[in-house]
């Protein structure tokens, strides 16, 4: 049974319609029309036998084209994980109704061992965005209220603007828990942070630290220059460079943008709509940052809500960070999932003893992993030093014996005066006449002893 119609909104609404009171053909068929107080119509009950889904949705949209006139332009269908139920939006023009221009949203069922039902939502397509919702949830409080012999195939969210009954999982680590409804998963969990998926590809991503380095920050600089190798390597681990002086709804794209590119995969597009500041948190500010997301995964843009906390530079090295708090919704599911949503919020637990612990051994690595970035840098600057010491060296020495060879050519000498601490390059006659006069005064300077900038 489609007990809950929320878990079929996983497609863009394209407007909806008809006016006109839609009746199906099979009697045996009992579907029930209502006719919403705020326009539009609502079809729903139970079906003959069906041999699938498939087969159900055919013969539904078969019904609406004889009714209307016109073959319903079918939208993406969308199947559940079990396989029980299908969904798709349509559009047409009533010609058996003055031409009008209709859309509509149809919902089947066929449960395994169960009751096959459906379930139509129509209505004038300029109007529809308006009262889809409230269709739905009348449509809901139809079910929930007079159930009939159908078995619900389950992994529903619960009736529209209310939130579904949930259920807390604990994180493998020990590092805290959240609530979710039946049917959707953890699928990752460490350190307080986890992600969990919904069934219609709702996607929960909690507690998500990410480190960042302010590169406006001069004595950042030469530590992302030695840890990216002039900007060759990405940056180690998590840590991403983004000045913390950045509108915030850029340095959440640039962060983005960079995690992606660590993880070699394309970067999302990021098309924000609104960012609203939130009340601050001793230091830290705190933002929600509304958005169009797209992650290229072929199922298009999603509505993303990231709560952001911004924790300011906190040493002199420009360290600064960012942790967000997520929700990627399909868009027609946002306002029913909104319940859900904030329950599953306020059920996230963190165990902070266990993630103070796995902070401090993460700190740990991340000062060992510095020491030895810089121990490194400090040993290749001092084998750099000791090579052009070396170097110079070597040129010295042979400046010298150059200079000695030009004296030889040159007949000249250089001789030190030791009583006036004197030393002078002169001919070989004029040298040897002043050491055999006064040899205690009078020295030979040999090559190796040149000065430089005086004897070569």
């Amino acid at each position: 049974m489609i007990r809950c119609a929320t878990r079929w909104l996983v497609y863009l609404c394209i407007g909806l319609a008809g006016m006109a009171t839609l009746t199906l053909v099979r009697a045996e068929d009992a579907l029930k029309s209502i006719s919403n107080p705020g326009g539009g119509q609502i079809i729903y009950g139970p079906m003959g036998p069906q041999r699938s889904v498939q087969a159900a949705m055919g013969y539904m949209l078969q019904q609406v084209h004889g009714h209307y006139g016109d073959r319903p332009q079918v939208g993406r269908l969308i199947q559940d994980r079990s396989g029980q139920s299908l969904a798709a939006f349509f559009n047409l023009t009533a010609k058996n109704y003055g031409g009008e221009r209709i859309a509509g949203l149809v919902m089947v069922s066929v449960p395994r061992g169960g009751q096959p039902t459906a379930a139509v939502i129509t209505d004038d397509a300029q109007r529809f965005p308006k009262t889809l919702n409230p269709m739905l949830q009348r449509l809901n409080a139809e079910w929930n209220s007079n159930p009939g012999p159908s078995t619900d195939s389950g992994g529903g969210s619960g009736p529209v603007g209310v939130a579904a009954p949930l259920n807390q999982v604990n994180f493998p680590d020990g590092s805290g828990s959240v609530g979710l409804p039946s049917g959707w998963q953890l699928t990752a969990a460490h350190g307080g942070a986890f992600e969990a998926h919904g069934p219609n590809d709702e996607r929960l991503i909690f507690g998500i630290y990410t480190p960042a380095i302010d590169p406006t920050n001069p004595q950042a600089r030469y530590r992302l220059n030695m840890e990216t190798q002039g900007g060759r390597l990405p940056l180690p681990g998590m840590y991403v460079a983004v000045p913390y002086s950045m509108d915030p709804g850029q340095a959440f794209i640039s962060v983005a943008n960079q995690l992606a590119q660590k993880q070699r995969r394309q970067p999302p597009a990021i098309n924000i709509t609104k960012i609203t500041q939130g009340q601050s948190q001793g230091r830290a500010s705190i933002y929600v940052i509304q958005a169009d997301l797209d992650v290229h995964d072929g199922k298009g843009f999603v509505a993303m809500t990231s709560e952001v906390v911004r924790v300011p530079p906190f040493d002199a090295q420009g360290n600064w960070s960012m942790t967000a708090y997520q929700a990627n919704v399909p868009k027609p599911l946002v306002d029913q999932e909104g319940a859900t949503i904030a329950a599953i919020y306020r059920s996230y637990n963190v165990n902070q003893q266990v993630v103070v612990g796995q902070i401090q051994q993460s700190i740990k690595l991340n000062t060992e992993n510095t020491n030895n970035v810089l121990a490194r840098a400090r040993a290749s600057q001092a084998q750099f030093d000791d090579k052009l010491a070396h170097d110079r060296a070597n040129q010295d020495s042979r400046d010298r014996t150059n200079q000695g060879f030009a004296n030889i050519l040159l007949d000249q000498t250089v001789i030190q005066d030791t009583e006036h601490n004197a030393r002078g390059t002169i001919s070989n006659d004029y040298a040897d006449a002043l050491v055999k006069a006064n040899p205690n005064r009078f020295l030979y300077v040999p090559t190796q002893d040149y000065l430089k900038g005086i004897d070569y």
